[in-house]
């Protein structure tokens, strides 16, 4: 015969856990009706939207890199301008591209919109990062829907209303991030600046730099770092899941302003320009940049920037004495090695040889040693790529190599890594034949939703890849353009590639403008009307 003490303790437990179900199941109506109210309304946009959509799939090429403004002066924003014009329907085209994607990002990214909003049709361009990055075949895709998609999650929310109550600030409201919250107190600053400087908030980064947009900015939300990283996070997101999510950039971008504004300091200034420069919003950057290193010239970040932003604009000579500028401050305070690596890319970039300026050799080495340094030599493909760019002699590589004051194993890894350079390349195989196989997975989920789909060659010459891609074509029954022998026959002699690319080889706003007009040239002929 059971006790009287467990008796009672078998009555608790029962109604302890009756409790919890009878909580569970509230709290699950409430979310399901909560849901049905106000989801509808923010997932409606392509059931609603009487015009035509068109995807635009890549990499930096279709992000518009190298525009003044990726938003308005990328090709795919020409397109869509132009379209709306010589069709006068109402066409809505979205840039799914993004700086370095290859082709199984970008058939991924494909995948994740094409289910909640279905295109009319879906432009390709991209694959010349598949050279480096060594990306999988994708296979048959299947359409996940949109990574900003508002559906209804089943999950354990008496859990999740727990972990809720026990934050500092349980009901901040996440629906609107443009607030600005009020300015942190001394102990509060300190202590998100000892949170943020651990590994977890990088962690985070890394979840949206895969692309785990949802993951990502839940983690920002509830992270206790500052007010401006955590905007910063954000507006990164929004950034790489495209268009859509302009307003969204936007209020995390006012976000910042406004912690400059209240804050001038140099740090707040920092997050405030680097999100300007994901968003690729060039023209702002520059003019932003001139006032800003003369107010913080010891700032590296903000040098780095500087520096950046007069290489997309081509004022190459000024962008290399800043970053002659900027190689003399102290990086020892800079913790993120993305950003010492950008820093030296950019190195690479500027000194090699411009119209009017000399190639430095020596610099560039200098820069791919600590491009690697910066990464410990942990990313020796990248190293591998960046010295098979650099065609010097081993007297300026080993006068670099001194300078760089790296340790005994990088420098007998560099040293490797340089003969290795030298070798020939296998010419039997395309490199671009993953491409070739992911255009094909492409094509097909875009026909699945009814969409057509053009395949298109980059601007510039690149003829192994546009032999795979038009060969892909030809297998998918998709159409096809090639675009870089028109750009060759309108360049004008005087003016050379200046006329439609900047110094790095991306595209300038003249060179994404001629990308909208060829592509919408061949769209008007293969794509019938509404009318029709």
């Amino acid at each position: 015969m059971k006790s009287p003490f467990i008796k009672k303790i078998a009555r608790i437990s029962v109604v302890l856990v009756a409790t919890i179900l009878l909580l569970e199941v509230t709290l699950q109506v409430l979310s399901l009706a909560a849901f049905l109210l106000f989801a509808p309304e923010e997932e409606s946009i392509a059931a609603d939207h009487e015009g035509r959509i068109a995807y635009c799939v890549g990499d930096s090429f279709t992000f518009g890199y190298g525009s003044s403004d990726a938003g308005t002066k990328s090709y795919p924003a020409r397109l869509e301008s132009r379209l709306r014009s010589e069709t006068g329907e109402d066409w809505t085209v979205i840039n799914l591209g993004y700086p370095g994607f290859n082709t199984e990002q970008m058939a991924k990214s494909l995948a994740s919109r094409i289910k909640a909003f279905p295109p009319d049709l879906v432009v390709v361009v991209g694959g010349v990062n598949d050279f480096w990055s060594g990306p999988a075949t994708v296979g048959d895709l299947v359409a996940t829907g949109d990574p900003g998609e508002k559906s209804f999650r089943w999950e354990f929310r008496t859990g999740k209303l727990l972990k809720t109550l026990r934050q500092h600030n349980p009901f901040r409201s996440k629906a609107a991030p443009a607030e600005s919250p009020p300015a942190p107190t001394i102990a509060e600053e300190t202590e998100r600046k000892a949170v943020t400087e651990n590994s977890s908030f990088r962690e985070i980064w890394e979840f949206a730099k895969d692309g785990s947009f949802e993951e990502a900015m839940e983690l920002f939300r509830n992270s206790r770092a500052t007010p401006d990283e955590i905007a910063s996070g954000l507006a990164y997101c929004y950034t790489r899941m495209g268009d859509e999510y302009r307003e969204e950039l936007e209020a995390q971008l006012d976000v910042l302003r406004e912690s400059v504004a209240r804050d001038p300091r140099a740090d707040n200034v920092f997050h405030l320009l680097h999100s300007i420069s994901l968003a690729h919003r060039n023209e702002e950057l520059l003019a932003m940049t001139a006032e800003e290193v003369v107010r913080f010239p010891g700032s590296f970040g903000i040098g780095m920037l500087r520096s950046h932003a007069l290489l997309l604009s081509d004022q190459t000579e000024a962008a290399r004495v800043e970053l002659k500028r900027v190689d003399g401050l102290d990086m020892q305070s800079v913790d993120d090695p993305e950003l010492k690596v950008w820093f030296w890319h950019n190195q690479m970039t500027a000194f090699r040889e411009h119209p009017g300026l000399e190639a430095d050799i020596e610099q560039r080495f200098f820069a791919a040693i600590k491009s690697s340094q910066a990464y410990e030599g942990e990313k020796p493909d990248n190293d591998l790529q960046a010295l098979r760019g650099i065609q010097g002699t081993d007297e300026e590589f080993s006068a670099a190599l001194a300078r760089a004051s790296v340790s005994p194993e990088l420098e007998s890894q560099l040293k490797g890594l340089l003969l290795k350079s030298r070798e020939p390349q296998d010419t039997t195989t395309n490199p671009f034949e993953i491409a070739g196989v992911n255009h094909l997975s492409m094509a097909k989920l875009a026909r699945e939703h009814g969409a057509t789909v053009l395949f298109s060659s980059y601007p510039f010459t690149a003829a192994d890849h546009a032999e795979v891609i038009k060969a892909a074509s030809k297998e998918a029954k998709v159409y096809y353009l090639r675009i870089d022998d028109d750009f060759q026959e309108r360049t004008l002699p005087e003016l050379g590639r200046s006329q439609y690319f900047i110094t790095d080889g991306h595209c300038n706003d003249a060179g994404y403008d001629l990308m909208a007009e060829l592509i919408t040239e061949k769209v008007l002929a293969i794509l019938p009307s509404t009318e029709d």
